[in-house]
């Protein structure tokens, strides 16, 4: 929940001292910290003059890798997908075929419990109804934090498709033409893992490693 989010990013602030913080955010993870960022204002309305949150460690970037800014569009397009396995792999199979494809690629973790359950898109979702549109980002995303760097990343196989993280190229827009608001330093970047479904990290962890690496690597540079 919110909630714990700022409960985790206080007590690394407070309790170990941490005085900055990159934020990654993976699949519906991330979909919690967008909404703290942005609707629940996490680190305060920072505009010029006034303070940001003092509780918590001063947000350097953000990273979401595999989060749908649209569970409506992310449900519709695993639709597509599963329609898809079913014309390859038959009905019998279409569900095993479609979690190998998209989540979890050759990996025995999660997509075994999948592969065995009856899963439908349309029914299982954790979330439903939940949206945040590109108009709102790129309005929202500098006072929310400061305009800090942005990285969308996705498996090549993920289920959550580009159509389902189109929002997050508001943050782009939103640098774009507002690139004096706050003195914003910051650069927005899409990157896509290959060969990779959802659990990319588990699936290639030392891709993911070098690309959260170089990823943060950049954002150092960028405040020098």
């Amino acid at each position: 929940s919110v909630r714990d989010l700022e409960e985790i990013l206080e007590f690394l602030q407070e309790k170990l001292g941490e005085v900055e913080v990159h934020l990654v955010g993976h699949g519906f993870g991330g979909v919690v910290l967008m909404e703290a960022l942005l609707r629940h204002q996490l680190w305060g309305q920072v505009a010029p003059g006034l303070p940001s949150n003092l509780h918590l460690p001063k947000l350097q970037s953000i990273c979401l890798i595999g989060t749908p800014s649209s569970t409506g569009i992310l449900r519709s397009e695993s639709c597509k997908l599963l329609k898809e396995a079913t014309k390859v792999a038959g009905r019998a199979r279409a569900v095993e075929y479609f979690w190998h494809q998209h989540l979890n690629s050759g990996v025995s973790t999660l997509a075994e419990a999948y592969m065995t359950s009856s899963w439908q898109p349309w029914n299982h979702w954790v979330m439903r109804g939940w949206e945040m549109r590109r108009e709102e980002v790129a309005q929202q995303y500098l006072l929310a934090t400061r305009g800090v760097p942005f990285l969308s990343a996705r498996g090549e196989r993920d289920f959550v498709t580009n159509r389902c993280m189109e929002a997050w190229q508001g943050v782009g827009d939103a640098f774009a033409t507002n690139r004096h608001v706050n003195g914003s330093q910051g650069f927005f970047q899409e990157e896509q893992l290959m060969n990779c479904g959802h659990n990319a990290h588990l699936e290639d962890p030392e891709a993911c490693a070098s690309l959260i690496g170089d990823w943060l690597s950049s954002v150092e540079v960028s405040r020098d």
